[in-house]
């Protein structure tokens, strides 16, 4: 009885394929019918527009989270802490602005490629290729 191989790994530059990349961002962008929030960005946002820009980077910092700690067995502190924060963020709902809301998401989630690259300066945009992944 022969072994299967395990299959290759993927390389990083393979999810930033533009057949892969380009219907995801349509897709949001259909989803989340940004035209409302470009013609009324002082809207306050209410609870249905919190849970849509919160949880969507909540989830997907979590979801990175999940994976980085199936693949690496490693807790990634940093997206826990932010999905923490993004939690925290849901109390403004109702007195703040949709735009100011999505624009507090956006800084969480900088602050955390931020706090990664600082701890691991060595993981570029080529450190797949190298062997040096940000863990």
């Amino acid at each position: 009885m022969e072994i299967p191989k395990p299959p290759k790994r993927m390389s990083v530059s393979t999810f930033f394929d533009p057949k892969i990349v380009l219907p995801a961002i349509g897709q949001a962008f259909v989803k989340l019918d940004t035209r409302t929030l470009v013609k009324h960005p002082a809207m306050t946002a209410h609870a249905q527009v919190s849970w849509l820009i919160l949880g969507g980077t909540a989830l997907f910092l979590l979801g990175h989270a999940a994976f980085k700690a199936t693949v690496w067995r490693i807790v990634p502190w940093t997206r826990l802490a932010a999905a923490v924060v993004l939690a925290a963020l849901a109390l403004l709902t109702g007195h703040v602005s949709q735009l100011a809301l999505a624009g507090l998401a956006a800084l969480v989630v900088l602050a955390v490629a931020a706090a990664v690259r600082v701890h691991f300066p060595q993981a570029g945009p080529d450190a797949a290729a190298k062997g040096r992944l940000d863990r």
